[in-house]
């Protein structure tokens, strides 16, 4: 998160107390004053994700961050559907999942999601089943079509 920071300039975090967000809320995020986004993240879902190494935590950080990504570098189909209620993207282009693909792409190494089994992924780099089940299909699909 810190190199993000350093990167992007107008992108910041916040660790808050559990109690500072609603029950259901991990990680949020949201337009700052400077142009770019602060991303809030429970005490509690920070240290899982950076003392326990929790999949599931570090996949709700992880998909904060690619939101970020996403909307900095104007992915139109995300913007679209954030400002229209009548607007409906296709699969690929949803708003929900595309930072899960694109963090699926920085959580696994192309070469292990080729080489080695889904659950093997899952143990070595712990990360979510959801994720590592994207990653497996895809970059084999895309081997495939390469062997050709």
């Amino acid at each position: 998160m810190d190199l993000l920071c350093v990167i992007f300039p107008n992108i910041n975090y916040e660790i808050l107390e559990d109690d500072e967000l609603p029950t259901t809320v991990f990680v949020q995020c949201f337009q700052n004053t400077l142009g770019g986004y602060t991303i809030q993240i429970k005490q509690s879902v920070y240290d899982g994700a950076y003392f326990n190494d929790n999949a599931s935590f570090k996949s709700f950080i992880y998909s904060k961050v690619c939101n970020v990504l996403l909307f900095l570098f104007r992915d139109i189909p995300i913007l679209e559907q954030l400002i229209s209620n009548n607007y409906k993207a296709k699969t690929y282009c949803s708003v929900e999942r595309q930072p899960k693909v694109l963090c699926s792409e920085l959580m696994i190494a192309h070469n292990e999601s080729i080489k080695t089994t889904l659950k093997e992924i899952l143990k070595k780099d712990k990360v979510t089943l959801d994720s590592t089940r994207y990653r497996v299909r895809f970059d084999k699909l895309k081997n495939n079509k390469y062997k050709k």
